[in-house]
């Protein structure tokens, strides 16, 4: 609690929750360009192969 700056155990556990729901949203953000390129390569037509 000394390192986080935090007074009470209320504040440290509401600064544990802010992390963790921001570490969620850097994730997904992450995931997004992955994901969004993935659907783009799997949605263009195929050449015909033979």
């Amino acid at each position: 609690m000394v390192l986080a700056g935090v007074g009470s155990p209320q504040d440290a556990v509401e600064a544990v929750v802010r992390d963790y729901i921001a570490r969620g949203h850097r994730t997904e953000t992450r995931t997004e360009f992955k994901d969004r390129s993935l659907r783009e390569t799997d949605a263009r037509p195929q050449e015909p192969q033979g």
